[in-house]
């Protein structure tokens, strides 16, 4: 037999055996799916059906910026546990919160947050949030711990003052103006030059500049519409800017075309956490460094002692505070605003508060923290802002240890992806009241010590137990500082029909606001600050 012959009949026989083949591979993909509905524990579990066979439905809320609404919704709809896909389950019981992230919790972070981790320079960038291992985990917090407590963060306030006297003249021009504006873009700003003075003693330059220097702001949101998406199938992260390979790729074509070093924003970033790590050394190296920022702070812990602090735990933890540093404390800055602008009572009520506070003579020029916190109701309105807008508008994912877990009175086998959304359960009725979905900070006033207890308990705003935002003192401090300050400056108006319009909210993750267009009116002259108090600022800026 020729070979000809040999090849033809090979040709038929496969031609034979490909609907067999096919039939073997259907047969084993509908098997997984069914198996995957009936899973003991995971089959009892309600939930949209589509979420039951494949992880496109939740996808698809990611992709629409919608999720919290998407996740409100299920749970409104099937209780206070959900089955969000195949392997996935959402929980609103706020009772839950300890057993899954409390500080002695066996439930670990899911694959999820992987594609937060990259390549740079052929090291693995983990870091603070996105390790998975609760060893390494608590190894990098221990070691960073004392410089984000609230006592060395107070020692900080000075810098943050600096950006607050910048943004303070630049709204005092704009109130004289009347003309509308967008706070947003400019709390945003604000956010990013505080960020990066405290860690490096260097604005960035965006309130002068009125403008996304070096296109940090678009490069961090395309970044965590990235990690968000990928997300959702961790497996392909490896493949993508996982990769070293991809990244190489990626940085080769970026010389050709902007849009693909758009595409992958993390090495430029980085970049820049160079460049401030390097001009450091290079003032250290000319005369002892009297700077006090987290730079500064990390050096000379490095210096104390060399195994707590290597040149890649200083470098990832400074850039841990460019990803992340400005979003959550500007999303915090627009909610506070937006819901006061909505509910003129409370508007009325805190206005009142601060300015019978600066009658007693008890505030600074620039509102200190130690004064703010004097202010009861001022405390309730940031508690109630975080609680109906968190920041994050995702579950904080993790995995049912070995052996399973009882969860909502069902037991969950090992392996299921749990998680509870900060959304979700600033809805829970059992605990808020049935008043949830308005914004009215007495409750947290009014509220019995049980009651209030059992509030902070459900409050997931910064996340819980040893994972929760190391960030959280620095978001603190500037809400606290800027938002009585600007009220007892200006008189903040809501452009457009108050009663009607509403901001934008897009959640990749973060869940960021758009539109919160106003006008400012100057209240009393001797807050304003004037150009010639800006000329005292040591202007640090190249």
């Amino acid at each position: 037999m020729d070979s000809d012959s040999s090849v033809a009949i090979l040709l038929r026989k496969c031609k034979q055996l490909t609907p067999w083949i096919s039939f073997i591979i259907l047969f084993f993909v509908l098997a997984n799916k069914v198996r995957r509905i009936f899973t003991p524990g995971l089959r009892d579990i309600p939930g949209p059906y589509l979420a039951r066979v494949t992880r496109l439905w939740n996808l698809a809320n990611v992709a629409s910026g919608k999720l919290h609404e998407k996740t409100i919704t299920a749970h409104k709809t099937y209780g206070p546990i959900v089955r969000t896909g195949p392997w996935h389950i959402s929980i609103s019981d706020p009772e839950m919160i300890p057993v899954i992230y409390g500080v002695h919790t066996k439930f670990i972070k899911s694959a999820f947050y992987e594609p937060f981790i990259f390549q740079h320079e052929g090291n693995t960038m983990d870091g603070l949030f996105a390790t998975r291992s609760p060893k390494r985990h608590a190894v990098i917090r221990s070691s960073v711990a004392q410089i984000y407590s609230m006592t060395s963060i107070t020692q900080l306030e000075p810098l943050v003052e600096i950006c607050t006297e910048i943004l303070m003249h630049s709204f005092t021009a704009l109130s004289l103006s009347h003309d509308p504006f967008d706070l947003g873009v400019w709390l945003q700003w604000y956010a990013f030059d505080v960020i990066g003075y405290m860690t490096f003693q260097r604005r960035f330059g965006f309130m002068e500049e009125r403008r996304d220097i070096r296109g940090l702001i678009m490069g961090i949101e395309q970044g965590i519409r990235y990690f968000t998406h990928v997300g959702q199938y961790p497996e392909l992260h490896r493949f993508l800017l996982g990769s070293s390979l991809m990244e190489k790729v990626l940085n080769f074509l970026a010389a050709f075309s902007p849009a693909l070093k758009d595409a992958n924003p993390r090495p430029w970033i980085a970049d820049i956490v160079n460049e401030e790590i390097k001009r450091y050394d290079l003032e250290a190296k000319a005369a002892p460094s009297q700077r006090g920022d987290f730079l500064a702070w990390f050096r000379r812990q490095q210096q104390k002692d060399p195994t707590r602090f290597s040149d890649f735990d200083i470098f990832s933890n400074c850039l841990g505070n460019i990803m992340a540093g400005s979003d959550t404390t500007a999303i915090a800055l627009r909610s506070i605003i937006y819901h006061l602008l909505k509910t003129p009572r409370v508007y009325r009520k805190l206005q009142d508060e601060i300015d019978e506070s600066d009658q007693e003579g008890l505030l600074s020029p620039i509102i200190k923290y130690h004064e703010s916190i004097k202010m009861p109701y001022l405390q309730a309105v940031i508690k109630e802002s975080l609680r109906i807008h968190p920041s994050v508008g995702f579950p904080l994912e993790r995995v049912v240890p070995e052996g399973g877990a009882t969860l909502c009175g069902i037991h969950v086998p090992a392996g299921t992806i749990v998680g509870m959304n900060a959304f979700v359960l600033s809805k829970n009725t059992d605990v808020f009241g049935l008043d949830v979905d308005v914004f009215r900070p007495e409750r947290w006033i009014e509220a019995s010590s049980d009651e209030l207890k059992i509030m902070e308990r459900s409050f997931l705003a910064f996340g819980h137990g040893t994972r929760i935002c190391t960030g959280k003192n620095i978001s603190m401090m500037e809400m606290c500082k800027l938002i009585p300050t600007l009220l007892r400056a200006f008189e903040i108006q809501w452009v457009g029909d108050m009663d009607k319009d509403e901001w934008e909210i897009e959640n990749q993750w973060f869940a960021r606001q758009k539109g919160l267009v106003v006008r400012f009116w100057p209240r009393l002259q001797k807050h304003r600050v004037e150009k010639d108090s800006l000329g005292k600022i040591r202007d640090e800026k190249d």
